[in-house]
């Protein structure tokens, strides 16, 4: 027997957005709905003027209905996506942290706490859907989570108000090499178990300092120059540029930030990055709590991690951006002769990079004061490509 079922009439042919953004926090994917086919042309079919859809399209019952293409949302192909690109990449198991201090002080965790989440794909469909059908751009895509335990053991740090977990950032270094990776494992290290006290401003350089000349930091790329050139120094700013994202889901005050000269793509999405160049950038924010905040850090394979524990505040906070704006192009293509290399080998010190500007928005909604909303401006500057071209001695007085 057939298997089908009444819906009501559709509304008249909707002019559907070209693009859409899904957003969950840090993370941003563009669709371009026609390209994706998640908006497309399908079949309806009627009866008497009335829809009827179909638990099994196969049916032999079609025969007797009126078929009609129309152009609409195609829900399938929107879960097919989800369910093979955003969910996998979003899904998190919970993880549980002990934290407690040795004799001498020192403060030691057994375990990192972590949300789990996953993707709430039925509920994603339906607001993407809605939002199409709406005409808007932009979807915030519905997450379950499951909060980490924190268990404190020094009473010591639970009288300092270390009880709850206030934020996560992350970072992604994929594809790093293994200078890079050493750097960041130095830098994170460098900074887990620090306690920050209550209203009290942070410069974030000040704790890697020490660290800077040392000969376990390996010289990296620097992003600072017109030339790249290394340092040892670079990859620090790994973590500021994503230990802000603790500061701003935490709704701490940031008092100084600048982001990286140009764009680079495991800053996804641009616009919340930030960067520390030994002298003259840091990273400052204010822990503007009635209690001490604790910092701890960790690398997860090809991710790194910073947590803040502290007091749960009676704030929400949210970003809305990014909106991206002011595009230049790359500049002409830079080429250096040089004899420190063979002649006739090239080496690409750095690939070329537009121009733009960035703005964010975060929310700050208090329960005991006026809500907050800040501007997170950045300006990216436009790169050419840069390569060394190794020539002879006789030949480096000609191309001079």
């Amino acid at each position: 027997m057939a298997a089908f079922f009444w819906i009501a009439p559709s509304a008249s042919a909707r002019e559907y957005p070209t693009e859409i953004t899904l957003k969950t926090n840090f993370n941003v994917w563009p669709i371009h709905v026609e390209r994706a086919g998640w908006v497309s042309d399908y079949s309806k079919y009627y009866w008497h003027d009335w829809p009827v859809a179909f638990e099994n399209e196969s049916d032999a019952a079609l025969s007797a209905l009126t078929p009609q293409v129309i152009r609409g949302v195609n829900q399938s192909v929107i879960r097919d996506y989800l369910n093979l690109t955003i969910a996998p990449e979003l899904a998190r198991a919970k993880s549980d942290v002990t934290i407690d201090s040795t004799d001498d002080g020192s403060i030691v965790f057994d375990g990192f706490a972590l949300n789990g989440q996953h993707l709430n794909v039925p509920s994603a469909i339906q607001l993407i859907k809605q939002t199409l059908d709406r005409g808007e751009t932009v979807a915030r895509l519905p997450l379950v989570l499951e909060p980490a335990t924190v268990t404190v053991l020094d009473p010591a740090l639970i009288e300092k108000g270390i009880v709850d977990l206030l934020s996560t950032g992350e970072t992604d270094f994929s594809g790093s090499p293994h200078n890079r990776r050493h750097n960041i494992e130095v830098g994170l290290h460098s900074f887990t178990g620090q306690l920050i006290p209550p209203l009290s401003k942070v410069a974030l350089f000040r704790c890697w300092a020490p660290l800077m000349p040392a000969p376990v930091i390996c010289p990296s790329w620097s992003l600072k120059a017109i030339k790249p050139f290394r340092n040892t120094g670079a990859d620090f700013a790994r973590f500021p540029a994503r230990f802000i994202a603790v500061c701003f889901f935490a709704g701490l005050p940031i008092d100084e930030r600048r982001n990286h000269s140009y764009s680079v793509s495991y800053y996804d999405p641009q616009g919340l990055d930030a960067t520390i160049y030994p002298g003259s950038v840091d990273l400052k924010f204010t822990n503007d709590t009635d209690h001490h905040i604790l910092i701890q850090t960790i690398t997860i394979g090809d991710k790194a991690y910073a947590n803040v524990y502290g007091t749960k505040v009676h704030r929400e906070v949210d970003l809305v951006g990014p909106y991206y704006y002011s595009y230049r192009s790359a500049p002409p293509a830079r080429v250096e002769y040089s004899t420190e290399l063979p002649p006739g080998k090239k080496e690409v010190l750095g690939a070329a990079h537009v121009g733009f500007k960035a703005s964010w928005y975060r929310r700050i909604d208090y329960a005991d004061r006026p809500d907050v909303v800040e501007h997170i401006y950045s300006d990216y500057q436009a790169r050419p490509s840069y390569t060394v071209i190794g020539v002879s001695p006789e030949e480096s007085v000609v191309n001079l």
